[in-house]
């Protein structure tokens, strides 16, 4: 999954790419919420029920910092079942990464946590790289967003 993540969110915007949900500016402490359609030809996340704990997602903001995170945590919940959303991280960054699931009845969560030392065995595997359509340089927030898996 290799998408820019967009700063604001709507349906219009859902479309184009990943958005912004909640939370801070990228890779600060606090949780950064991102969402994005589920779809069935595995575009944007698409893909996000295949990821397990271990996994790596990477945030690279528009200064150019990049932060690799850990996913920790992998659950399903009701739609209006926003605690997955909460600040509360302990001084920690992460990032929850929000789809539809079981048909749009409910939302697949996924949990991930800044890692502080990295694995050698770490590399960099994007699965999809999809250029944005149209003008949006304005709303472009996170330059890149990548989730390698273990695998």
């Amino acid at each position: 999954i290799n998408y820019p993540v967009l700063s604001d969110t709507s349906e219009e915007l859902l479309k184009i790419s990943l958005n912004k949900f909640w939370g801070p500016s990228p890779n600060t402490v606090g949780n950064y919420c991102i969402v994005g359609h589920n779809y069935k030809n595995k575009k944007m996340f698409g893909k996000l029920a295949d990821i397990k704990n271990g996994d790596i997602v990477e945030l690279t903001d528009n200064s150019g910092k990049t932060i690799k995170y850990a996913v920790y945590n992998k659950y399903v919940v009701n739609p209006e079942d926003v605690a997955c959303t909460s600040q509360l991280t302990n001084g920690n960054k992460e990032v929850t990464l929000i789809t539809c699931t079981n048909y749009g009845k409910q939302r697949l969560v996924v949990k991930a946590r800044e890692v502080k030392k990295a694995h050698p065995d770490w590399t960099i595997k994007p699965e999809i790289m999809i250029p944005l359509v149209g003008d949006v340089k304005e709303l472009k927030y996170v330059k890149k967003f990548v989730v390698e898996t273990a695998d």
